[in-house]
Order: C-alpha cells, then sequence, then structure tokens
C-alpha cells in the first residue's frame, strides 16, 4: 500500500467523521487489483477436456481476479503439486484417471495425509455411475459435484465463484488464527491478550521494542463496529501506549495534536497506511480485522527500509489478531452483558465471583440477589414496555447507590445479583434505592423487594453455588411475604436437600402405588346421621408415616399434585363403588383440592371424565378448597368451581376465617358449604373467646344461604357449644378418626344397624 498525494488530499473536518468509513470505490478497487490471482488445478487425464477448460477460462475474473491455471494429468502428478505447493484454492478432480477411482483416492490424501481442510474439491467426471453423487458427497469430504456433460462455461464459472468465495473465507479465517498465533509465539505481550485494550496496548509495545522506539501511540476505530452500539457513530481510541494512555475511551477530537487527529483521519478516508516524517500511520480494513482499526506510531525519525518491511509483516501479522480480539470484545459483550440494561448479566457474575473466591479479598465480599416484588402483575397490568423501563431506572439507582467497584447485574426478568465489599454493599443501601417513587409516563410506583445476603467466605464451592444459595434464600424470603431480607443459613441447605428426597420419594411413591386414603366421617349435628366422608391422603414409607404436611406443601410446588389428585378422585370413585355393590348408600365423599390444581384449565373436565369412566354421579363428590386459594385466583377458580355445581357437584370452602376475604366477594362464593376451621374450634373452650368467631362464620353461612361444618371437634363441650348455635355438620375425633376403606365399611354398617334398631324401638 502507498501513501496518497498530500496535495490531493481532501479537507477534512469533524462533521466528515460520520462519512470516512463509507465504501471508497477507487480506494477499494486498487486494493482489489494489487491481489494475486486464484490458483485453480484441474486433474483429469482427458487431454480434450483440459484444453477446453483452459479456453473457457481464459481472461475470466472472478472478484477482480484472474485466474491461474495449473493442470494434471494423472493423480501422481497431482499429488506432488499438492504436496509442494501451498496455493491453490480449488481443485477440479476427475473420479476415474489411472484406476476407477483414482480421484476419490486423491480426495482422501489432499483431507487426511495433507489434512488441507481449505481447498475447495469439485468432482466431475464423464462416468456418473462410476460414484453415485449421494454417496460421494456423504462419504467424501467434497465440496461439488457434476458432470461433464453438463458442465457448461457458465456453470463453470458459478461453480468457481462460489468455491472461491468459500476459499477466501476460510483461508482468511486461517490466516488470522496463524497471525495470532505467531504473534503469541514471538512476544509474551501479546499472549493471552482477548480484550481490545490490553491486547491494543500489547501490541503498540510490541511493535515499539521491534523498531526500538519508546512505547507510544494510540488505536482508533469507530465505536459502532467495535462495541455495537448503532447510534455511536464517533472514531475513539480503543487503545493507547505511554502518555497518550489516559485517552482510552475518548474520541480522537481529544488527543493534544491536531497533526495526529489529521493523519488518522486521511488514512481512514483513503483506506491506506500513511507515512509522515516521524511517524507512521498503519490502516487495516475491516474485511481483514473486523473492524477498521488504525495505529499512530509515532517513530520520531525516518524508517529504514528493512524497518518498513519489517513494521509490514508486523502489520499484517497483528491484523489477524485484531479480528480475533475485536470479534471477542463483540462475543463478550453478547455473553457477559444485559441486552436490555446494558449491565453485567448472569454470566459476568458468574466470572466475577469465581475470581473473586481465588482471591484474599474473599473474606470481605457480599453476594445480594434482589427481586422485586409484584413485578410480573405491573409487567401485565402496564405492558412490557412499561416494565422495561422500570427495570432500566431501578438498574440506574442501584448503579448510583453501590460505588464502585461494586458488580451490578441482571440474573433474568426482575432479579438482580450484586457483588461488593462490606463496606459499599448491604441490603439496607439497595432498599434505599426504594425509597422514593419511579415515574414512568405519568405512572407513579412505590416497588418493595425481597433481597438475600450470600458471604463469600461461607461459599463451599463455585460461583453457582453462591447464586444457587442466594436464590435458595430468595425463595424463603419471598415466600415471607414483600419487602423481606434474609441472610443465606445453611439450614436452608439441609431443607432444600430434605425437600429433594421427599419430591424423589414421593415420585416413586406414586409409580408404585404406596398412596392411600383414609375417610373420615361428618356428622350431621341435628340428627347424629352421617352426613359424608373426608378424603385424606395418607403414604407409609418403610412403616413410617409421613405427614401430609410434610410432603403435600412439595407435591403443590412441583407438577405431583396433579397425579396425587387423579389417586385421590380414582381411589373415590372405587370407593363408592365399593359401598354400591355392598349394599350401602355412599354418603357424599369430600375431596380436597389445592389451588396450584386450578392452574390446570381442564381440571374439571378431567374430573368429570373420571366420574363418567366409572359411571359415578358428581352428586356424590364435595370438592373443598381452602379459602386462600379461592381468593388468590378468584375470578379462575370460581368459574371452575360453578362449572362443578352446574353438574350436580358440591362445593366446600375450608378454613374460612384464617384467610383475607374481602367482603365484596362473599355474595359470589361458588360453595354450598363453609368449614369453620380447627383452630376457632379449639377457642370455643378458652375463658377470653367462648367461639365468637366460630359464632360469626355460622351467622354468615346462614346469610348466605350455606351450610357450615366445624372441623376439629374432639369433645362434648365443643359437640354441645356446636349444637346449641346451630352448627349445622360436624367433623372430628370425637364422631370418627380417619380410617382405611374396610374400617369405613364397618363402621358405617354399624351405624347403619344402631339406626334400624333406634327406629325398631
Amino acid at each position: 500500500m502507498h501513501a496518497p498525494d498530500d496535495n490531493k488530499s481532501p479537507s477534512i473536518t469533524e462533521e466528515d467523521d460520520e462519512d470516512l468509513f463509507k465504501f471508497q470505490p477507487e480506494e477499494t478497487s486498487s486494493l482489489i487489483s494489487s491481489l494475486p490471482p486464484w490458483s485453480v488445478l484441474t486433474v483429469d487425464d482427458d487431454r480434450d477436456f483440459q484444453r477446453t477448460t483452459a479456453f473457457a477460462l481464459d481472461g475470466i475474473k472472478i472478484f477482480n481476479r484472474p485466474i491461474e491455471l495449473t493442470q494434471a494429468f494423472s493423480m501422481a502428478e497431482a499429488s506432488t503439486l499438492l504436496a509442494t505447493q501451498q496455493r491453490f484454492g480449488v481443485v477440479l478432480l476427475d473420479v476415474v484417471m489411472e484406476t476407477d477411482y483414482a480421484g476419490l483416492r486423491l480426495v482422501k490424501a489432499i483431507r487426511e495425509v495433507l489434512g488441507n481442510a481449505e481447498i475447495r474439491i469439485v468432482l466431475i467426471t464423464g462416468q456418473p455411475g462410476m460414484a453415485p453423487m449421494r454417496d460421494v458427497m456423504s462419504d467424501y469430504d467434497i465440496n461439488e459435484y457434476c458432470t461433464k456433460s453438463e458442465l457448461t462455461t457458465s456453470r463453470l464459472i458459478a461453480i468457481l465463484t462460489s468455491e472461491l468465495r468459500t476459499f477466501d473465507q476460510l483461508k482468511t479465517i486461517s490466516t488470522a488464527r496463524r497471525g495470532l498465533q505467531l504473534i503469541v509465539e514471538s512476544s509474551n505481550r501479546l499472549l493471552n491478550k482477548h480484550d481490545l485494550t490490553s491486547y491494543c496496548d500489547a501490541a503498540l509495545t510490541e511493535i515499539a521494542l521491534l523498531l526500538g522506539l519508546n512505547p507510544e501511540g494510540v488505536i482508533c476505530a469507530r465505536a459502532d463496529q467495535i462495541y455495537q452500539q448503532p447510534d455511536d457513530h464517533k472514531i475513539i481510541i480503543v487503545g493507547a501506549a505511554g502518555k497518550l494512555r489516559n485517552l482510552i475511551g475518548k474520541s480522537i477530537r481529544e488527543l493534544p495534536d491536531n497533526k495526529i487527529v489529521n493523519g488518522l483521519l486521511k488514512a481512514i478516508h483513503a483506506r491506506n497506511n500513511i507515512e509522515q516524517d516521524q511517524a507512521s500511520i498503519l490502516f487495516f480494513p475491516k474485511e481483514m480485522s473486523g473492524a477498521d482499526f488504525v495505529i499512530y506510531l509515532p517513530t520520531e525519525r525516518t524508517l529504514l527500509d528493512t524497518e518498513r518491511q519489517l513494521l509490514q509483516v508486523f502489520a499484517s501479522n497483528i491484523s489477524g489478531g485484531l479480528h480475533n480480539v475485536a470479534l471477542f470484545s463483540r462475543l463478550d459483550q453478547l455473553a457477559y452483558s444485559d441486552n436490555l440494561l446494558r449491565i453485567p448479566n448472569k454470566n459476568a457474575l458468574i466470572r466475577a465471583i469465581d475470581r473473586a473466591l481465588l482471591t484474599e479479598q474473599r473474606p470481605r465480599l457480599l453476594l445480594l440477589i434482589v427481586d422485586l416484588d409484584d413485578f410480573a402483575r405491573i409487567n401485565h397490568t402496564f405492558g412490557l414496555a412499561y416494565g422495561d423501563a422500570l427495570l432500566r431506572q431501578f438498574s440506574h439507582r442501584l448503579c448510583e447507590t453501590l460505588a464502585a467497584p461494586t458488580l451490578v447485574s441482571r440474573l433474568g426478568d426482575d432479579v438482580f445479583g450484586i457483588l461488593g465489599s462490606y463496606e459499599h454493599v448491604s441490603a439496607s443501601l439497595v432498599k434505599s434505592a426504594l425509597d422514593r417513587p419511579f415515574e414512568i409516563n405519568g405512572i407513579s410506583h412505590l416497588m418493595t423487594a425481597c433481597i438475600t445476603s450470600v458471604y463469600l467466605d461461607s461459599v463451599e464451592g463455585n460461583a453457582r453455588d453462591a447464586i444457587r444459595q442466594g436464590l435458595l434464600a430468595l425463595k424463603e424470603a419471598k415466600r415471607q411475604g414483600p419487602g423481606n431480607s434474609m441472610v443465606y443459613d445453611k439450614n436452608l441447605e439441609n431443607s432444600a436437600i430434605k425437600c429433594f428426597q421427599i419430591l424423589h420419594d414421593l415420585q416413586q411413591a406414586l409409580t408404585d402405588q404406596q398412596l392411600f386414603l383414609a375417610y373420615q366421617p361428618k356428622i350431621d349435628l341435628s340428627s347424629g346421621e352421617i352426613a359424608g366422608v373426608e378424603a385424606l391422603i395418607r403414604w407409609n414409607k418403610e412403616g413410617r408415616a409421613i405427614p401430609p404436611s410434610d410432603f403435600i406443601p412439595i407435591a403443590e410446588a412441583s407438577t405431583l399434585i396433579h397425579s396425587i389428585g387423579i389417586v385421590v378422585l380414582t381411589e373415590v370413585c372405587k370407593a363408592i363403588i365399593t359401598l354400591q355393590q355392598i349394599g350401602l348408600t355412599p354418603p357424599t365423599f369430600c375431596i380436597n383440592v389445592s389451588g396450584k390444581q386450578f392452574s390446570d384449565t381442564a381440571l374439571i373436565p378431567s374430573i368429570l371424565d373420571i366420574l363418567c369412566k366409572h359411571n359415578i354421579s358428581p352428586n356424590h363428590i364435595e370438592l373443598e378448597v381452602t379459602e386462600t386459594a379461592m381468593m388468590e385466583s378468584f375470578d379462575r377458580v370460581s368459574m371452575a368451581l360453578r362449572e362443578f355445581r352446574k353438574t350436580g357437584g358440591h362445593v366446600a370452602i375450608d378454613d374460612f376465617g384464617t384467610g383475607y376475604s374481602s367482603l365484596k366477594y362473599l355474595n359470589e362464593l361458588p360453595a354450598d358449604t363453609l368449614k369453620i376451621d380447627r383452630s376457632f374450634v379449639a377457642q370455643i373452650e378458652s375463658s377470653h373467646d367462648h367461639g365468637s368467631i366460630a359464632s360469626m362464620v355460622i351467622k354468615l353461612a346462614r346469610n348466605l344461604d350455606m351450610q357450615v361444618i366445624a372441623e376439629g371437634v374432639e369433645n362434648e363441650t365443643q359437640d354441645r357449644w356446636l349444637r346449641d348455635n346451630h352448627c349445622d355438620l360436624g367433623q372430628g375425633w370425637l364422631y370418627g378418626r380417619p380410617m382405611t376403606l374396610d374400617v369405613l365399611i364397618d363402621w358405617l354398617q354399624e351405624r347403619s344397624l344402631q339406626t334400624m334398631q333406634h327406629s325398631q324401638s
């Protein structure tokens, strides 16, 4: 490359910056015309075909480069050429020469013996039956295939154009890699330099050492090409050495000498190297370096011819390195930066924690996991754009509130990870970022967040273990309510392990049909007759009873609750059929339904389908749902329960009074029965309460035209109070404990016999 005539160079101003990287046809044409010809090898013992091919390619240019054709008339001759010359880009290869498969043997030699994966191989044969195309393309690394009969001049040129383009791309990548390898081998300064700034700094230092100069200079590029910032067209300094090092990241307009600025802009405009009296300016085009780079190197003297040659050789080597680090910088940004918030992402946090765990600062470092409360509802109500704006404001506040070098990252959705020292990071500081409302599009929101802390000194493992511990604590903090803060404790880990073990065993119990039902009767308090039974799930593991309170919440947190629901309903159907077969009238069977089960929109249809398969009427079944589950998704749950009631089924609201029912929903409850929680029944005997809440629930049920049932009745005093206060039904150990189906049958038969004897007397 040659320096342009200064007298013909245009006047360059600051306004020209954005246009300087635009395509320059004259300069690019001269660059292309200086490239060597394409080298093509034809291997065929058919001399007529060789002459025809040479004639067809005579004077042809592909991408403005002529074709240099070399001909071989045997496999042996081609092998010698390929082994001694590495210049060929495409081989046009006949299959049949010395032997029927000489061409295919040569393909194997090129790929496996010579190890040449870049050269493009086009198989051409006049006997297509000798090498079926499908087998050839699958068994050999061949890039194109055609018969001589279809190989017109236009077809030949089209094939060469495609394959030479591919070869050039592969060669460019290979050359860049070899260049980087040469740099690594020649200097430890470029060893493992994967980020752009450190690579540029080391490259400038190495150039200075090669030429016996003081390390000085800058490397520049355009921001949008390097950092993928489409709106930023400034030419910035991406690397610097010596007294200019403090300008890294700045615009070249901040360089102290206008002569340097003008020289850099001229090189960019000319897309060429420029020699000045005491400086060299090297231009690296985007096609070779991944971005248009330009290096200003003060030489303090006129370089010797040998030094210029050395500089050109070294410049061609670092071109590949610049391409790699520019690509690595972009990949690094994609891999370690959150695209929405422009802050580090989870990968960056993992990298930072892993590095911190290996340093002496580890005992002083703290990891915070922050989860904005109720963000999903806000996102759903106001839209994704509103939610994104809120996240941007919050991340900006965090970065302002927490002093450098604290790392603020986004783990996903509305969850953030923060890593810093005790002095700079705390849950209270994060909460201070939430003290004032967020103003977005005229809408004000005061947010809270759940925050958990993990001290790195207590982490056993790597970064992923630290984050997992923080998320485990976060789950517990969120369970305790909005705005809660918690420090990770190892007991949480033990609890999680226990839960995982129960979940695993429960899955096995379902597979092995270890779950069974117990039935507890409900009594009509006015008549003493049985009014129904509640089906209760039970699990005995290796002879030990597992309390439902241990495994039902775990099942609800997974998908197993749906499987348990099917087991319960199926067993109830079998129990009803058994009672009918022995001549007993089945009572209403009450089945508990988890709020999680209502997330399945096909819940009621699937229940009705099971009942239909067993020929059971829905009026034998009562679905029992807790007040809390009802109110968490009132519209969805109430719609499902109304659908079930329309078929003749019954509905009960469990634990009434322990939740947070709004008075406006009471008249809309799709239920036949309200169930007084056992805690209120237990208060009947206390001197300070005397069952005031139970009395209120009974009166409320009367006003809503519902039955009311009291659970947990254990003694005569409670029973007497409930009868006196006109409670409809009772359930508890006083009337009957949960029992297996066989015991229930005996119990029902005995009750039936007692009733018969009483009526006869």
